[in-house]
């Protein structure tokens, strides 16, 4: 489905009037960082969930169709997961951490809305593509820990 879509938004784009070409232009390149504070949702668990905070690192450029649309594609290292602490009666030895790494490859259209003085507020929207690159889970108990791997890797 996610393909699907960015194939259709990728052919739109190929087949725009050859005058609306004429207004396109290099946008911009950037770099991003940041946290990402990813969980998991899972029912009937007997112990508390949580956030696994992970980096999410990347690069971009921007190519402007007019005043205030654009596509931007992206690549992103996202690190993704979930904290598992069990509660006493269970019969797990201790508190569980799955990491995921995931290379994502977002495909986003920009809509700049009207400038405010020197701040152009945007709006963004478009498909992913993510590909999970290692999948492996800490369990700590004890004062031990042990890593293993899990998973097939795409």
């Amino acid at each position: 489905m996610k393909i699907r879509i960015a194939a259709l938004l990728a052919a739109f784009f190929m087949v725009l009037p050859p005058a609306s070409m004429q207004a396109q232009q290099f946008d911009g390149v950037g770099v991003k960082g940041g946290v990402n504070a990813a969980s998991f949702v899972v029912s009937d668990l007997d112990g508390a969930l949580s956030v696994r905070p992970g980096l999410a690192v990347g690069g971009f450029f921007s190519y402007r169709f007019t005043k205030h649309f654009a596509v931007q594609p992206e690549i992103l290292f996202t690190m993704k997961g979930a904290r598992f602490a069990p509660e006493a009666s269970s019969t797990l030895p201790g508190d569980v951490t799955f990491k995921l790494n995931y290379l994502e490859i977002p495909l986003l259209a920009r809509l700049a809305l009207p400038d405010f003085g020197d701040f152009t507020p945007s709006l963004f929207a478009g498909p992913a593509l993510a590909f999970k690159l290692s999948a492996s889970l800490e369990v700590k108990a004890g004062g031990q820990s042990a890593d293993a791997a899990f998973g097939e890797v795409v």
